[in-house]
């Protein structure tokens, strides 16, 4: 996300390791995609925020999520929207309790990365990467409608949805199946979907996690989440 809209003349910062924020100002950090180019990752970069934003995407994995947010004073968010990128729902309340409405409930897809030392690897080069969007705040339809244009003008793909639920769960269903088929079988999506015992195996599977999902008021259908899969 820093290295395409910071080449999209955005002005970035990324609050980040001491490892990756050495590289980056040291110029020495690239992405290689086939879908952006290769090219050097031009951003600012701090271990600890220090400067206003107007927009913070929380892109840490969640057993990272409290740490990282020590490094991020909340002085530097009066006027800011907050995107967090994490899978699930776990990390719901213990954001709302902090950023309170000034939260957008967002998800990535699409998209499979690799960091190595001072390189971001594109690997998924045959999908368009795609950040979902929502708020129950209307008050931040306005900026939520900026950073999708922003996204978009940067080349990756931006929906908004009218109901919450439908960017949590849109994910959850599918990566719930795939991330516990992938480890109970110790077998590849592809070779899962080929095996007819498994895929009527992750069918039901599907089948039940919709019921859940149903609950939150999210509505789909095993033939979409396989079409997806």
């Amino acid at each position: 996300l820093a290295a395409v809209l910071s080449k999209n003349n955005q002005n970035v910062v990324c609050i980040t390791s001491k490892e990756t924020k050495d590289y980056i100002q040291s110029d020495s950090f690239e992405l290689l995609s086939k879908n952006f180019g290769n090219f050097k990752i031009k951003s600012d970069a701090c271990n600890i925020l220090n400067a206003d934003l107007d927009v913070l995407f929380i892109t840490t994995k969640n057993q990272y999520l409290k740490d990282s947010l020590q490094k991020i004073p909340q002085e530097y968010l009066k006027n800011c929207i907050v995107i967090p990128l994490l899978n699930g729902v776990a990390h719901r309340d213990l954001l709302t309790d902090i950023y309170k409405d000034s939260i957008i409930t967002g998800t990535i897809g699409g998209i499979e990365v690799e960091k190595q030392k001072n390189q971001i690897l594109h690997l998924s080069h045959n999908l368009k990467p795609t950040i979902d969007l929502a708020t129950n705040n209307t008050q931040l339809d306005s900026k939520l409608e900026s950073v999708s244009k922003i996204l978009q003008n940067a080349g990756i793909n931006a929906n908004i949805h009218p109901e919450i639920s439908h960017v949590t769960w849109g994910k959850l269903v599918r990566l719930d199946v795939i991330s516990s088929f992938s480890a109970a079988y110790d077998q590849t999506v592809g070779e899962l979907r080929s095996d007819e015992l498994i895929r009527n195996e992750m069918k039901r599977y599907i089948r039940e996690t919709i019921e859940v999902a149903s609950l939150e008021g999210y509505v789909t259908s095993c033939k979409i989440i396989m079409n997806q899969i």
